[in-house]
Parts: structure tokens; sequence; C-alpha cells
């Protein structure tokens, strides 16, 4: 139980670093330049059969 708890923590921050990457990165205003107006910002970590998503 306690390695699986582990993994969900490191898929959760693996995630919420992906989301950072992309507010970083600025990848949403290069969206927005083509007229975009509404971004949804998606991570997906996973191994194997687990997974976590941060949807922004």
């Amino acid at each position: 139980m306690q390695k699986a708890l582990h993994k969900r923590r490191d898929l959760k921050n693996s995630a919420e670093l992906g989301i950072k990457q992309i507010e970083e990165k600025g990848y949403e205003k290069e969206i927005k330049s083509y007229g975009i107006e509404k971004v949804i910002k998606v991570a997906i970590a996973f191994d194997r059969k687990n997974v976590e998503i941060i949807v922004k």
C-alpha cells in the first residue's frame, strides 16, 4: 500500500511539473496568437496502468 501511495505522489508531481513547463515556456501565448481565445492546459503522467491527469 505504501508503494502505491508513493507512486501516486510521484505521478501527481510529474503532472504538476508538466503544467509548470507549459506555463513557463509560454505555449499558451503562441496558441492565442493564432486567434484562439480559450486554451485548456493538460498534463498527463503515467506508469503502466496508473495515470495522473491535470487539466487547467
